[in-house]
């Protein structure tokens, strides 16, 4: 895991979900405020937008947003458990955006009415990194042109798509899941040239279905719960895995070559995609679309 060790994640799950459910940071004695926060900014001849977003606790949302608005940004939070930094700059066709809600670490409300959404402007090629603590996400990239992410998923569901083709090539896709479920979607969408996936404590999905307009690879480390990756039938698949004796791979559609498991399709596929697995605690499912 990139910030947390398993052992650590495990043990703040335990710390907020044993007995009541986890709520917010607030001052002691003092009722939820809640407060909205919104910024935007229009295009102005910008051509790539860093984007670094950060919810501690609640909901993340990130969509497509209007072609004419380089970003805008909505935060609807409590006031006595946190408060929103939000660093804007620009020049030379490149913007940077850096927001983070941060939490005054006092006392725990509720959670779920915590809600922070980006949207960003189709017209720009974005490098988004994005990193939650406890929180739902729900990432939606379809429509933009994505250079590069890098998901860092805390404590909760992670749900990331692309649905339509990513209008440029992206370089490396980097997702780190934390303590429970993922699903990904249109992994062949984002044309990326390498894709790092590090498992945490819940199950996985990876769906691999997407126009695949170059050919990339994949290293997937699956930590603890099982991996399901799913693959077009017209994909040409290159597996290989480590001699872990904790993660059962499941190998039907592939004949084994060498050090390396090929799919049955892949001398005559015309799209073909590299995977490496690293073993954890868990079992690796394939299934063909």
């Amino acid at each position: 895991m990139s910030t947390k060790t398993i052992p650590q994640l495990l043990a703040l799950t335990l710390a907020l979900f044993s007995g009541s459910c986890v709520v917010t940071w607030g001052d002691w004695g003092k009722e939820p405020n809640f407060v909205r926060f919104e910024s935007s900014e229009p295009l102005e001849g910008d051509q790539v937008l860093d984007a670094e977003v950060e919810m501690n606790v609640g909901k993340l949302e990130v969509e497509l947003g209007e072609a004419d608005t380089l970003y805008s940004l909505e935060a609807y939070y409590d006031s006595n458990a946190f408060q929103p930094d939000l660093e804007f700059d620009r020049g030379e066709g490149h913007a940077r955006l850096d927001f983070q809600l941060e939490g005054r670490n006092r006392r725990v409300h509720r959670i779920e009415k915590n809600r922070l959404t980006l949207r960003i402007s189709p017209r720009v090629q974005v490098r988004l990194r994005a990193e939650t603590g406890v929180a739902e996400s729900e990432i939606d990239l379809t429509g933009m042109q994505l250079a590069s992410l890098r998901l860092e998923a805390g404590v909760g569901e992670t749900r990331l798509a692309m649905l339509t083709p990513n209008p440029v090539p992206s370089g490396e896709i980097r997702i780190s899941n934390g303590v429970g479920a993922l699903e990904a979607t249109g992994l062949g969408n984002f044309g990326f040239q390498r894709l790092i996936f590090e498992g945490g404590v819940g199950g996985a999905e990876l769906d691999f279905s997407g126009a695949w307009e170059r050919e990339g690879e994949v290293h997937i480390e699956v930590g603890v719960g099982g991996i399901q990756l799913r693959f077009p039938r017209d994909l040409g698949v290159e597996l290989t895995a480590s001699n872990s004796l904790f993660t059962s791979l499941d190998v039907r559609g592939f004949d084994k070559s060498g050090g390396s498991y090929l799919s049955k399709n892949y001398d005559r596929a015309t799209r073909k995609v590299r995977v490496s697995v690293e073993g954890g605690i868990g079992g690796v499912d394939i299934d063909w679309m």
